[in-house]
């Protein structure tokens, strides 16, 4: 029989042709696709592996770790070209999985020597660091290769040798502000220290300016629930009368605090209403904010007084303590009702009332009469905020502006009687822009549309960091 059967392509069918021919008694042309152009000839069991094998292990028999076409069976490893496959489940130095049951010490991946593994995986070779199976190992002690080597002194290793990321050029220090866990540095937001991405940190405080506790910048908008810089409050309104006021100012008669968030204010009461605010800190309130009364004008108890309840008359002197004050015209202590001074702190004086100032029984002056509320008490004694220069005659009422009391038809005494402080040289009168407190230097209210004191510029409600004039009433620039 005359026949020719050609293969030209090395598949199963062209490896089972030549067997064919011969059977059928025809001549065979076992040429190969690609012998005929020169090119090389991928073929599946030379033990060369090719660009579309898995596997190579010198045979084309299945079941023995590579399949008859070069392909990976499941189970199996096969770490050399040309040499038999193994099965997974015996240690393979080379595999990428580390058995240290087996005495691995380490597995990069291959079973090659001198690149950190040796070639049995027995040892880490010397200078070397193999942390991660299967991936190649590094030079140990070298900064910025991402393994921390405590051993040579490193404190972290952040892949790199740059400063200003939270691990120091030289791998020999964390960097203040900053955390670094194995390769990772975080700056710390809260510690004080703004470092990396925080545009800000004011430690405790964030929160309660204009660092957010996130450690960005807020901008500063009064009413936005973020007290910054040039606010005293902001309750996350601008609404007036409930403590903060619309320009961000405590108003008069509240106390307000700021922790985490938007401040909170409550009312404080106002010394001198006649009502006590202990929560304030108030001790007393008479019903006026005047000193020398028992109840000082900050609503103070005064030494030498007790004072119960509150509003007018609240406030008595203690008899009997060894202190003068108030209505008392004597007090010797323990010794009251044994000379001239009497039980109740008066003075025993027979002849106050003849117009005769007797000063060696204690007379500091004599209008003629034993009233008292005119000048010259029943005692004879000079009551405060009164002049009785002569005998006989009526007392003159007097009082000081600048001695820090307001007195008589006083609206204001800021202790001094300078002009332009807020209140006027006289007393008489407290100038606009100004609210004023006895004995306190005069304060301008900023928002409330009055240039005072030292205000550059004040519109009221229109003050804003986006118009001429700022919170504080400060001119923008």
């Amino acid at each position: 029989m005359q026949c020719r059967l050609t293969r030209t392509k090395l598949t199963w069918l062209g490896l089972l042709l030549p067997l064919l021919g011969n059977a059928w008694g025809c001549e065979t042309d076992v040429t190969a696709l690609g012998e005929e152009d020169g090119s090389e000839v991928a073929t599946c069991g030379d033990g060369v592996l090719d660009d579309d094998e898995k596997c190579d292990d010198g045979n084309e028999v299945g079941g023995d770790g590579c399949s008859a076409d070069c392909r990976l069976i499941a189970g199996f490893v096969c770490p050399e070209p040309g040499a038999p496959c193994l099965a997974i489940a015996e240690a393979v130095c080379g595999d990428g999985v580390l058995d240290s049951d087996d005495g691995e010490a380490c597995d990069d991946g291959n079973r090659a020597g001198g690149d950190g593994c040796s070639a049995d995986c027995a040892e880490v070779e010397f200078g070397f660091v193999c942390s991660v199976p299967g991936a190649p190992c590094v030079t140990r002690g070298v900064c910025g290769n991402a393994v921390l080597d405590s051993e040579v002194g490193e404190q972290c290793d952040d892949a790199n040798t740059e400063d200003g990321d939270g691990c120091a050029a030289d791998c020999a220090s964390v960097e203040g502000g900053w955390v670094c866990d194995d390769r990772v540095c975080t700056p710390v937001c809260g510690d004080g220290i703004a470092v990396g991405p925080e545009e800000c940190d004011n430690g405790a405080d964030n929160g309660r300016g204009a660092c957010r506790v996130d450690c960005t910048l807020a901008e500063a908008e009064c009413g936005d629930g973020i007290l910054d810089p040039a606010e005293a409050c902001d309750d996350g309104n601008r609404a007036a009368n409930d403590g903060c006021s619309r320009t961000c100012k405590i108003e008069e008669g509240w106390l307000c605090e700021t922790d985490e968030g938007a401040t909170q204010c409550v009312s404080a009461g106002t010394c001198g209403d006649g009502i006590l605010e202990a929560a304030s800190g108030e001790q007393c309130d008479d019903g006026n904010q005047a000193s020398r009364d028992g109840c000082t004008q900050d609503c103070q108890v005064e030494p030498g007084h007790e004072c119960a309840g509150e509003g007018e008359g609240s406030c008595v002197s203690i008899c009997g303590d060894g202190m003068v004050v108030g209505d008392e015209e004597c007090d010797e202590g323990e010794d009251n009702g044994a000379d001239l001074c009497s039980p109740d702190c008066r003075f025993v004086v027979p002849d106050c009332g003849n117009t005769v100032v007797d000063i060696e029984s204690g007379e500091q002056c004599d209008d003629g009469n034993r009233v008292s509320g005119d000048g010259c008490s029943a005692s004879c004694l000079i009551e405060p905020h009164y002049v009785c220069p002569t005998p006989g005659e009526p007392c003159a009422w007097t009082q000081v502006c600048g001695d820090g009391l307001v007195d008589g038809s006083e609206a204001c005494d800021d202790a001094n009687t300078a002009d332009d402080d807020g209140c006027a040289a006289d007393c008489r009168s407290i100038q606009p822009g100004y609210t004023c407190v006895a004995g306190q230097p005069c304060e301008t209210e900023c928002g409330d549309g009055v240039v005072a004191g030292d205000e550059e510029c004040d519109e009221g409600e229109g003050n804003s960091m986006g118009s001429s004039c700022t919170l504080d009433c400060r001119l923008s620039t």
